[in-house]
């Protein structure tokens, strides 16, 4: 099985900004508006509550992926249909656990799953708040999130992906917002 190396550049020109250039991008052009959003929000949230920002970053579409070790899902229901998820690797999830809860964490230490899980649920509210009128009609699930890599999520519905790819401490971590075909 072939792999390729994934290559990752934070924004040395002016870090903590965004360009377009700098994003993955999955999304058809009408969503460019709320791929924007949901980058702004990753930023605000790592920047208000991890004291830092994510660093915007890029891989090729012929870049595989690392596989992560936590997954973190929150549902979106009401004035807009799906789910938003965080994927990282156990470094990215361990630093950023220990930076929301103020304290270094133990590898074992299961605050880093609730941190993780309030990150992905930080990110859901702050996205939806920027869209006129989702705020209220849109409702959030409780955060689920999935440790190890055995196991395998398929949506039943086959909407659209917005999809952005961010370093913290140098460690990726993507953000998605999987929509429903109705709300995409």
């Amino acid at each position: 099985m072939a792999t390729t190396s994934l290559a990752l550049t934070p924004n040395q020109e002016t870090p903590g900004e965004w360009t377009p250039e700098q994003t993955i991008r999955r999304a058809l052009p009408s969503n460019a508006v709320w791929m924007r959003l949901l980058e702004a929000a990753t930023r605000e949230v790592f920047l208000t509550m991890l004291g830092e920002a994510a660093a915007p970053a890029v891989y090729g579409d012929d870049d595989q992926t690392p596989t992560p070790d936590f997954t973190a899902l929150v549902g979106l229901s009401g004035g807009l249909d799906g789910c938003l998820r965080v994927r990282c690797q156990a470094p990215a999830a361990y630093l950023m656990g220990s930076r929301l809860v103020g304290m270094p964490l133990d590898p074992q230490d299961s605050l880093v799953v609730d941190a993780l899980g309030e990150i992905a649920n930080m990110l859901a509210g702050n996205f939806k708040s920027k869209i006129p009128g989702l705020a209220d009609a849109c409702r959030l699930s409780v955060p689920t999130v999935f440790q190890g890599q055995e196991f395998t999520m398929e949506s039943m519905a086959r909407g659209e992906v917005l999809e952005s790819c961010f370093l913290f401490h140098g460690s990726p971590f993507w953000v998605s917002l999987d929509l429903w075909p109705e709300a995409a």
